[in-house]
């Protein structure tokens, strides 16, 4: 089986998952062939709840933009002003997407990035915006969405909605599959960096000037 690469994890996360979902298989003692398999059907089961049409986020919707905004994390460059410390950790901030936050504090558990630990941080209305690094803001009314990235106090927090036009990268449904927009306006607006990696594989707009 092919490696799994970074670029590989950033175009189809569910690569990813079930890459992983491979290795714990094998590590029971299963068969090549018959983990293989197990997990090839779990594939084809997120691949079809991925097209399922946007709203409130079933558990494979979940699992995937949980994994997108993971492997984001390593296709961005924030100032050092971004890090009270050398070794601070990165924060992925999660606002109205309960079951998102919950499958990044799984999937994060140990993990770094960068040689930095990875902080999920659920935020309920109300709460501070400062000092998140990665800002996913999940669906809800446009007007809301709108209000919640005016409230973020620094440029160098980059910002993910869901089916809106609004953040610096928005999730999209296309061709039966999860993928992202990103917009160049939106981008050159921040104080951050975001690799040609990224750049090559998202859907990229203009975005409002």
């Amino acid at each position: 089986m092919p490696a799994c690469s970074p670029s590989d994890s950033l175009v189809d996360p569910l690569f990813s998952r079930c890459a992983r979902a491979i290795g714990r298989l094998l590590a029971r003692g299963l068969a090549p062939l018959v983990a293989i398999a197990a997990t090839l059907a779990l594939a084809i089961a997120l691949s079809g709840a991925e097209a399922a049409p946007s709203g409130e986020l079933s558990q494979q919707d979940a699992s995937a933009r949980a994994a997108y905004l993971y492997n984001f994390l390593g296709y961005i460059e924030w100032p050092s002003r971004a890090f009270a410390l050398a070794d601070s950790p990165l924060v992925i901030g999660v606002v109205n997407a309960e079951p998102v936050a919950a499958e990044l504090l799984l999937s994060t558990v140990g993990r770094n990035v960068n040689n930095r630990p990875v902080t999920i941080r659920r935020i309920r209305p109300g709460e501070s915006l400062q000092d998140i690094h990665l800002l996913y803001i999940g669906p809800g009314e446009a007007e809301q969405v709108e209000s919640l990235l005016a409230q973020v106090p620094q440029r160098w927090t980059v910002t993910v909605t869901d089916e809106q036009a609004a953040g610096v990268i928005s999730f999209r449904h296309a061709d039966g599959r999860l993928r992202f927009e990103v917009s160049n306006a939106a981008a050159e607006r921040g104080d951050f960096k975001l690799s040609s990696r990224l750049m090559s594989v998202a859907i990229v707009q203009p975005g409002p000037n």
